[in-house]
C-alpha cells in the first residue's frame, strides 16, 4: 500500500519534538508502516528525518522560523493556520502530493481539521483517512479512533459541519475502527535488575485525566 502522511506546518518531524503528540503520533506512524512493507510519502519541514520511503521538504526552515522560533520549551504552543507558514506548506504538500500520487493511495490526516485544506484540495484523488482520532472534531468519512470510549464520545457529541453545527453520528459506520495510540519501545530502556516498586505517570494535570 502507498500512504501520502503531512507533518505539521509549525513543528519539524523528528525526535526533537517529542513533546508534541501530533508530530510524534507523525514520526512514529511512518516508520511503524514503512517497517510492515509499505511506500510511505512524508511531507514535512526541512529538517523532518522520519523513517519512510521519501520524505520532501515543503517549507524550508529559515522560513518557518520567522513565525514560528524555537521558543517552544519555555512557551506554550501558539499557531495559526491562517498564517504565511501554513498557507505555503499546504500549498507545496499538495504540489507535492498530486505529482505522486497514484490509484488507489491513501492520504493520511493525523493532525484531523489542519490536515482538512489538504484533504480538500485531493479530494476523490485519494483514500483520506484520520488514523488517530482523540480529539473533538473531526471530518473524515473513514474514522479510526484512538478508544472505544472516546469513539462513544464523538457519536454522543456529535461531528461540525461546514458550519460548526454538530450532528450527532447515530449508528456509526462499519468500517469505523479503534487503533490504540502507539509506542515505539525502542524509546524505552528496561533495566530489571535495578527497577523499584513504584509506578511512573507522566500526563498533563487536569481533570479529565483523572487528577485533581
Amino acid at each position: 500500500m502507498r500512504f501520502h502522511v503531512p507533518g505539521l506546518p509549525h513543528t519539524v518531524t523528528n525526535r526533537k519534538y517529542i513533546h508534541c503528540a501530533f508530530t510524534q503520533k507523525v514520526f512514529k506512524l511512518c516508520k511503524m508502516l514503512h517497517s510492515m512493507g509499505h511506500e510511505v510519502y512524508h511531507y514535512g519541514c526541512e529538517g523532518s528525518n522520519p523513517t519512510c520511503t521519501e520524505h520532501v521538504d515543503v517549507v524550508e526552515e529559515e522560513f518557518r522560523k520567522k513565525f514560528y522560533p524555537d521558543e517552544w520549551h519555555d512557551k506554550q504552543w501558539d499557531y495559526n493556520i491562517q498564517d504565511e507558514c501554513h498557507k505555503l506548506f499546504y500549498k507545496n504538500t499538495i504540489k507535492a502530493i498530486k505529482k505522486r500520487r497514484d490509484e488507489h493511495d491513501f492520504f493520511l490526516a493525523s493532525w484531523g481539521w489542519g490536515h482538512k485544506p489538504i484533504a480538500d484540495a485531493l479530494q476523490n484523488s485519494v483514500l483520506t483517512i484520520e488514523p488517530g482520532i482523540g480529539y473533538k472534531d473531526t471530518f473524515c468519512k473513514y474514522r479510526v479512533f484512538e478508544s472505544y470510549t472516546w469513539m462513544s464520545h464523538i457519536y454522543g457529541r456529535g461531528v461540525p459541519d461546514n458550519k460548526g453545527k454538530l450532528t450527532t453520528i447515530e449508528n456509526g459506520s462499519y468500517f469505523d475502527a479503534v487503533i490504540p495510540n502507539y509506542f515505539d519501545p525502542d524509546d524505552f530502556d528496561f533495566t530489571p535488575d535495578d527497577k523499584e516498586d513504584y509506578f511512573l505517570y507522566l500526563g498533563r494535570i487536569i481533570k479529565r485525566k483523572g487528577i485533581e
